[in-house]
Parts: C-alpha cells; structure tokens; sequence
C-alpha cells in the first residue's frame, strides 16, 4: 500500500514540476512577446520619421537635403 501511495507522490511532484516548468515558459514567451511589440512600435516610428524626411518639395535647397540626409543617417543607426 505504501509504495502506491508512494508512486502518486512522486506522479503528483512530476506533473507539478511540468505545471511549473510550462508556467514559466509561457511567462517568458509573454515577456518576449511584449519586447517584440515594443521594438516593433519603435522601428516602424523610426520609419515614418525617415519616411517624412524622404518626401522633398521644390523649395529644398542643398543644404536641407544634406541636413535631411544627415537625420535620416542617424535614425537609421538607431535602428
């Protein structure tokens, strides 16, 4: 009788350790998940800005379109 009783502690610890292993997983997977979003919100407003200074009228003159050149040179290097 005490090697069943036994046997279903050490079942009952098994799947514990499993909860608590996929728990954790699934904890990280979130986290990383939040990360992801964030750098993701980040590059695409890093984009856009790029993306402003891309578009150029007319009245550009050399030096705003080497200033433009000069932002664009520093977003992309934060990305």
């Amino acid at each position: 009788m005490t090697d069943g009783i036994k046997e279903l502690q050490d079942l009952a610890k098994y799947y514990q350790n499993q909860a608590n292993y996929y728990h954790e997983k699934a904890t990280k997977w979130h986290k990383q998940s939040e990360h992801d979003d964030a750098e993701q919100s980040r590059l695409i407003d890093l984009m856009n800005k790029i993306y402003v200074l891309t578009d150029y009228g007319c009245e550009d003159t050399v030096d705003s379109l080497t200033n433009k050149l000069d932002q664009i040179r520093k977003l992309t290097k934060k990305a």
